[in-house]
Parts: structure tokens; C-alpha cells; sequence
């Protein structure tokens, strides 16, 4: 298996110009890096993100996501209730970190997730959607009798400099 992680998007993987980003004092979800490429850590897509393209990107989109493997420095959004907040250089909501870490935050933020998906349907009276006390619950982002978590804080950037990276 290839070093790394593997990560999901529609689109090419060339770095594209951003505008608005949190790098100049824009908005604060922007891009951390005037230019550079979103993505999912695989096989999370949150298809809100797909429905902003321009209509000179619809034929990407018919041609369907594409996968690949990156190891290096990668912006993400993940953090866990253990990390000191404080201690955390952010630009906006991002924070840059190795795909090595990554993997590890991806694990600790699903566990973290799942614990609160678990926790938020002992609470809520049971229903349809939700499952019975005690029903483990396998994965939070996928959706199901079982409730899910939006996974738009999947989302990764690669700053363009990086992007060479990509195999």
C-alpha cells in the first residue's frame, strides 16, 4: 500500500487560484492558501461542496470522482477534545499538518464522533431514525437507520506547492 492517505475529489489536480480566503483576512471556511485543491479523506464526499461548481466544471462532474495518494503537508479542520485549543496555529478553521497525523486525527475525530452520535441517541426519544439504546453504531458519516454526522469537516486543502506530491 502506498505512504500516505488516500483522499477523494471531483475535478483535476492541478492547483487552482483561490479568492476569499482566510489567508488574507477573507473568510474564515475560506482557503487557507491562495492556491491549491480541496479534497476528502477517502471515501467521505460531501456532495454540498460539488454543488458550487461554475458551469464550465459539469462535465467533471459526470465523469465522477477521482482518488489519490498524497504524503506531505496537508491543511484539514480536525482537532480532538484532548488538543489544547490554544496551542493550535490556525488560519481561519484550518491548521496544517503531516498526512502521518492526519491519519491519527482521522481515527480520534471518527472514535469522538461516534461516541457523540451514540450519546445524542440515548438522548432523543426513539423513533425511526434513530437507533435502540445500545445499537452500536458502525460508522457516523454514513447515513441510515442509525443517524449520520456531516462530514464536510473531512475536508482537506493541499497548498499548490505541494500538489507535485500527488501520485
Amino acid at each position: 500500500m502506498p505512504r500516505g492517505i488516500k483522499l477523494i475529489r471531483y475535478g483535476g489536480l492541478s492547483p487552482k487560484k483561490q479568492e476569499h480566503g482566510c489567508f488574507e483576512g477573507g473568510v474564515y471556511y475560506g482557503p487557507p492558501r491562495r492556491k491549491g485543491i480541496y479534497a476528502f479523506i477517502y471515501p467521505h464526499m460531501d456532495l454540498f461542496f460539488v454543488s458550487w461548481c461554475d458551469r464550465g466544471q459539469q462535465e467533471v462532474i459526470h465523469r465522477g470522482p477521482r482518488t489519490f495518494w498524497y504524503e506531505g503537508p496537508i491543511w484539514t479542520h480536525l482537532s480532538t477534545q484532548k488538543e489544547k485549543q490554544d496551542e493550535i496555529e490556525w488560519v481561519g478553521s484550518w491548521r496544517e499538518v503531516h498526512t502521518d497525523y492526519l491519519k491519527e486525527l482521522y481515527k480520534r475525530n471518527k472514535h469522538e464522533d461516534t461516541k457523540e452520535l451514540m450519546h445524542e441517541c440515548r438522548r432523543i426519544t426513539i423513533g425511526k431514525y434513530f437507533p435502540k439504546a445500545g445499537q452500536p453504531i458502525i460508522d457516523p458519516y454514513k447515513r441510515g437507520l442509525r443517524g449520520f454526522m456531516s462530514e464536510d469537516h473531512l475536508e482537506v486543502y493541499i497548498s499548490g506547492e505541494y500538489c507535485g506530491r500527488i501520485r
